[in-house]
C-alpha cells in the first residue's frame, strides 16, 4: 500500500468507526436498553463492559471484530447490515478524499513511465519520513 493510500485509508476507517458507534448507540436507545442491559447480553467478550461500549458508541474506541459481531447479534442484525447503516451516516466515508484520490490516480496514469517512477520514489521517501513505511 502506498503512503497516500495508507493515510486515506486511516481517515476513512476513523470515520467508519465513529459512524458505527453512532449506529450502535441509536439502536440501543431505540430499543430502550441501558448500557448495563446491553453488556449483560454480550457476556464475557473483551471490551464488552459499560465503559467500553460507551466509548465505542462515542467513536473513541475501536473494538475487536468479535465485539462488533456480538453487538450485531444482540441487535439481531448481520454485521454487514450494521456496516451498511454506518456507511449512510455523513462523514463515514470521506467523499472529498475519494475525489482527491481519483484525481491523483488519473494524474499518475497520465504521466510518462519515468515520471511515474519518480513519483513512486517520492512516495517512499514521504512514507519513511512520516513513519508510515
Amino acid at each position: 500500500m502506498t503512503c497516500i493510500a495508507r493515510i486515506s485509508a486511516s481517515r476513512k476507517i476513523g470515520g467508519m468507526y465513529k459512524a458505527l458507534g453512532e449506529v450502535l448507540k441509536k439502536l440501543r436507545i431505540k430499543r430502550g436498553w441501558t448500557l448495563e442491559y446491553l453488556t449483560g447480553q454480550l457476556g464475557d467478550i473483551r471490551g464488552a463492559d459499560s465503559s467500553g461500549i460507551q466509548r465505542i458508541e462515542a467513536g473513541k474506541k475501536k473494538a475487536p471484530l468479535e465485539l462488533y459481531v456480538a453487538l450485531a447479534t444482540a441487535y439481531e442484525l448481520p454485521l454487514s447490515t450494521l456496516i451498511a447503516m454506518a456507511e449512510q451516516i455523513p462523514g463515514a466515508i470521506d467523499d472529498a478524499s475519494v475525489d482527491e484520490e481519483e484525481s491523483l490516480i488519473a494524474s499518475y496514469r497520465a504521466m510518462e513511465p519515468s515520471q511515474q517512477s519518480v513519483f513512486r520514489e517520492l512516495g517512499k521517501v514521504m512514507a519513511r519520513g512520516k513513519g508510515l513505511d
